[in-house]
């Protein structure tokens, strides 16, 4: 057996304070992000459903089906919030993220982090993000479909 004990410097704790403040910026920039590309999504949409009627008319079934497609886009974003289950949880998503998690942790504390070390357990780490954006996320499920 091996005698292992953890051993973090200020400078290591410095860099994990850092580390985390990034990706907290990260995330809520995602997250933010993806709130507005939804809405400009609908409003290009909606653009494009105004030119079909003036194109090929009310009633013509192309213009009938983009309707259909803006309206359920509207009905997803806009849906009174008690018709919503009160937590969405793509469990897939939630358990790739965790999982990463895990698998960065245990990597970034084994051995010496050399610098190639250190840019996997990064790379992990913001896909675990990425991962628990999509697992919580409402719209993720349309923008998948979209």
């Amino acid at each position: 057996m091996s005698d292992y004990s953890l051993n973090l410097s200020k400078e290591h704790l410095a860099f994990a304070a850092t580390m985390l403040s990034l990706a907290w910026a990260i995330f809520s920039w995602t997250y933010q992000n993806r709130s507005v590309a939804l809405r400009d999504k609908i409003k290009s949409d909606l653009e494009i459903l105004e030119k079909l009627k003036v194109a090929f008319g009310e009633g013509h079934e192309t213009t009938k089906q983009a309707e259909q497609y803006v309206l359920g886009l509207l009905a997803q974003q806009y849906a009174n919030d008690s018709s919503r289950p009160a937590v969405f949880i793509s469990w897939p998503d939630l358990a790739l993220g965790i999982f990463l998690l895990v698998v960065a942790g245990v990597w970034a504390s084994l051995g010496e982090m050399q610098s190639w070390h250190t840019y996997v357990a990064i790379i992990m780490v913001f896909v675990a993000f990425g991962a628990f954006l999509n697992a919580f996320d409402r719209n993720a499920r349309q923008w998948r479909n979209a």
